[in-house]
């Protein structure tokens, strides 16, 4: 049946030999450019994150983030557009591909991941030259501020001694025995768990189009993807993005404040401390559930986290001089794009970032 679908798909997109291949309309072809744009900006943001972060293994790990976040983006429009017309797929694909010269594979694979009928679907050629466009740098990292390095580092010591001898051999047993769709629909599964919090700070930020998507994201997961296990949400063209309440008290103008290292817990900064408190009155289950309710979820979603960074931070760990500098370092560069939900910043923004870069 897939292969039968394939064909289809095929015939719709690539037609009879001979005739001109599709065009796409222009909201299909603004979203993927837009997208394009989006990602550029993330590999910009993290080549120049990456050549002020001082240790190399930070810079190729904050790179290597950059690149991850570029495909995020133009993947999300490619899903979006062949949600809504399955009929174009293959050009949406190739259209993506030459937005993203460098990224063709990676999009054709995702989108076939996605899609399987474009598996058995000819691809429409790639060929012609990206649309020049500004390249438009994201937000850097706020400035590290760390006082407190002293008291950090002994509770560094601690949460890293509590991994290496318990998290992350729980963590390895549980990614090396759990198949690999299962692990996904674990993600996915706490991560609708989490949409109340989100919505709040959503509507907290004055962001309707981000809590009508979280609202949605919710609703969808929840039923038609069997209670979060699966995000169908995703392949409908509805992204997710982060919010809490650190990101609300930045969206007010709030300052990071001091860096500190929370037992158990690990990085963050006094603003972003505050926000996790304050999420976890803002869940509902805080409230509805029990006891080994929560501490079973939150156990559940840490240990999905922790699985998920295994081979990243061994790498990390093993390249770095100084491995609290490089924790303390790839913090500050991850939350940069958590803290704008990975969108670009104002061009006013940006001068002053560079500026203080310059």
């Amino acid at each position: 049946m897939r292969r039968a679908a394939g064909l289809v798909v095929a015939a719709l997109v690539c037609g009879a030999p001979g005739p001109a291949r599709a065009v796409l309309p222009d909201h299909l072809a603004q979203r993927i450019e837009d997208a394009a744009r989006s990602g550029r900006a993330a590999e910009q943001r993290a080549a120049t994150s990456a050549s002020r972060a001082g240790d190399p293994a930070v810079g190729r790990f904050i790179e290597s983030r950059g690149r991850e976040h570029a495909l995020t983006a133009i993947d999300a429009a490619v899903v979006e557009g062949i949600a809504t017309r399955p009929d174009l797929a293959g050009e949406i694909v190739a259209a993506a591909s030459r937005a993203m010269p460098g990224y063709g594979a990676e999009i054709r694979a995702r989108a076939a991941a996605r899609f399987p009928f474009l598996a058995d679907a000819p691809q429409a050629p790639a060929d012609v030259a990206p649309a020049a466009g500004p390249q438009v740098a994201a937000r850097l990292p706020e400035e590290i501020d760390d006082p407190l390095e002293g008291m950090n580092r002994a509770i560094f010591r601690f949460n890293d001694i509590l991994d290496q001898f318990l998290l992350r051999p729980i963590a390895w047993f549980y990614g090396t025995v759990t198949p690999g769709p299962v692990k996904r629909s674990m993600r996915d599964f706490f991560r609708n768990l989490r949409s109340p919090v989100r919505l709040a700070n959503d509507l907290l930020q004055a962001e309707p189009e981000d809590a009508g998507t979280t609202l949605a994201r919710f609703a969808i997961n929840t039923t038609i993807g069997f209670g979060g296990m699966f995000d169908v949400a995703e392949d409908l063209g509805l992204p997710h993005r982060p919010a809490d309440f650190g990101q609300t008290l930045y969206s007010y103008g709030a300052g990071a404040g001091p860096y500190i290292v929370i037992p158990v817990i690990g990085p963050s900064t006094l603003r972003d401390g505050t926000g996790i408190v304050v999420d976890i009155f803002f869940d509902p289950l805080t409230w509805l559930a029990d006891t080994d309710w929560n501490l079973g979820a939150t156990g559940g979603r840490g240990l999905v986290v922790r699985e998920s960074l295994i081979e990243p931070l061994d790498k990390l760990r093993k390249d770095s001089l100084d491995w609290y500098a490089a924790v303390r370092s790839l913090y500050y560069q991850d939350r940069a794009v958590d803290l704008r939900k990975g969108r670009p910043a104002p061009a006013s923004d940006l001068d002053r970032e560079f500026q203080r870069a310059e």
